[in-house]
């Protein structure tokens, strides 16, 4: 399986749980898959043992990477079930999470872009 999602997100990028639960057999399954390293972060549900530890592999390898993205191009390939009455928020980080928090991603062999940093305007002298 691992090589089949690798394969297809090598192909397509960008691609979300939805697309890799039509493309890929086996993928979809009655589990939920968080954050490897943010545990009240939710990705997404309906994803089988086997799709989750492939995933889980496949990042750890640095071979594909997580990129938020808006809500709605989370779920555009795929239902994301009861995923959408929980709080969403774009942005990895420890939180403060203290309830699950959905984080839509899609998955690219390229890191995500890091946010764009703002120029700050030198105060302007009053006269």
């Amino acid at each position: 399986m691992k090589e089949s999602i690798l394969s297809y997100i090598e192909e397509w990028d960008n691609v979300a749980f939805g697309e890799l639960g039509l493309a890929v057999p086996g993928f979809s399954g009655d589990q939920t898959m968080f954050h490897p390293d943010f545990p009240n972060l939710v990705l997404w549900r309906r994803v089988s043992g086997e799709g989750i530890a492939a995933l889980l592999e496949l990042l750890k390898a640095g071979k594909i990477h997580l990129c938020a993205v808006e809500p709605l191009v989370g779920c555009a390939d795929g239902d994301p079930g009861p995923l959408h009455q929980l709080p969403t928020t774009d942005k990895f980080g420890p939180g403060p999470y203290r309830e699950m928090t959905w984080v839509p991603v899609v998955f690219s062999t390229q890191p995500a872009d890091p946010a764009p940093v703002r120029n700050k305007r030198p105060k302007q002298r009053r006269n």
